[in-house]
């Protein structure tokens, strides 16, 4: 479960495999999405900070595994991450009202998503896939403004050059090795204004990542193989190491 605390509620965010107890009927009617998909479906709620009560709550999700990873709160939206194996996922796009998605396209496997709510979590605003042909999970999702944010995916494959294209104002353009951690910034819901691998030749991951106030992110995670830059230890060439960082985004 990820959770985060506005002056009110405490947000959560996870995963269910089975329809959540009678005792929320009330809650979940008023949610965006109160039909349980019979697989494991995202599951979005909140509650009053004492723990008392369960004000909201909506599933998220297509007809099969769904799951909800990361959460954040801007002033007006709930942005939620994580990972979908639905071909018919969520995705918004004009025709239905909606944001058009960043990446429209189920490649297979693992996808990673971003979905925007509402506060009341009773209106989705914007839904995208994100991710390649490979596996890929949004991790951690930061939230900059009301529709400037910033994610992390973990991908097994490369990621879209076109259409869309995830490498912008890269620091790092190339996917190399079996695994590799990238962070991109929306600069709207639908608007990558920076993309950028992280990675070696080898396995390496992101866990979480911070924004700095000047713009920067700093992140945290491991790696197999990785070119260190101003580096405090050096490899030890053993294995998988503690990966620590920082990017200045453009």
């Amino acid at each position: 479960i990820e959770y985060s605390v506005d002056s009110q509620l405490v947000y959560c965010a996870g995963a269910v495999n089975m329809q959540v107890s009678v005792l929320y009927t009330a809650a979940l009617s008023a949610g965006a999405d109160s039909t349980f998909s019979a697989s494991t479906d995202a599951l979005i709620y909140t509650f009053t900070k004492d723990g008392q009560f369960v004000n909201n709550i909506t599933y998220l999700g297509g007809s099969n595994e769904d799951v909800a990873i990361g959460l954040a709160l801007s002033r007006s939206f709930v942005y939620v991450s994580g990972y979908t194996t639905s071909s018919d996922f969520p995705i918004t796009k004009l025709s239905n009202g909606g944001y058009p998605a960043f990446d429209s396209v189920y490649h297979g496997g693992n996808d990673g998503f971003i979905a925007v709510f509402s506060p009341s979590l009773d209106t989705l605003l914007y839904c995208s896939y994100l991710g390649g042909d490979g596996s890929d999970k949004a991790l951690t999702v930061r939230a900059i403004a009301d529709s400037v944010f910033c994610i992390s995916l973990a991908s097994q494959d490369t990621l879209p050059e076109t259409g869309p294209d995830y490498t912008v104002n890269f620091a790092d353009s190339i996917f190399d090795g079996n695994s590799e951690a990238w962070i991109g910034k929306f600069s709207s819901f639908n608007q990558l204004a920076f993309g950028t691998y992280i990675g070696g030749n080898n396995d390496d991951l992101v866990n979480d990542f911070q924004l700095l106030s000047d713009g920067s992110i700093v992140f945290a995670g491991s790696t197999r193989n990785i070119t260190e830059v101003n580096e405090t230890i050096p490899d030890n060439t053993t294995g998988q190491e503690a990966l620590f960082g920082k990017i200045r985004v453009p």
